[in-house]
């Protein structure tokens, strides 16, 4: 079966000034440390992600919009992925 995502609720997307941010909302101080700027894959990655698609669509789409092989575009996606559901970025969709 193949794993699905979607945003974590409790962390918020933004665009500011053409860079994604994400702001987990906090109910401690030590979480307001936590802003996170993504780069334009990780940025596609997390969006591609919540909308459902799977690592393989997403690796897929990563191949035609940044012009790499199939190895390289599974490798991060699986980084990105990894990192974003260790930040609380991503959840396993319900």
């Amino acid at each position: 079966m193949t794993t699905r995502y979607q945003a974590n609720p409790n962390v918020i997307a933004r665009s500011i000034r053409g860079e994604d941010v994400l702001v987990p909302l906090a109910s401690t101080m030590e979480g307001l440390d936590s802003i996170y700027a993504l780069n334009e894959t990780a940025s596609l990655v997390r969006r591609l992600a919540a909308e459902g698609q799977d690592a393989a669509a997403i690796a897929r789409q990563l191949q035609e919009a940044f012009d790499v092989d199939a190895e390289t575009a599974a490798r991060d996606v699986q980084a990105v992925m990894a990192e974003l559901m260790r930040i609380g970025a991503l959840q396993a969709a319900q």
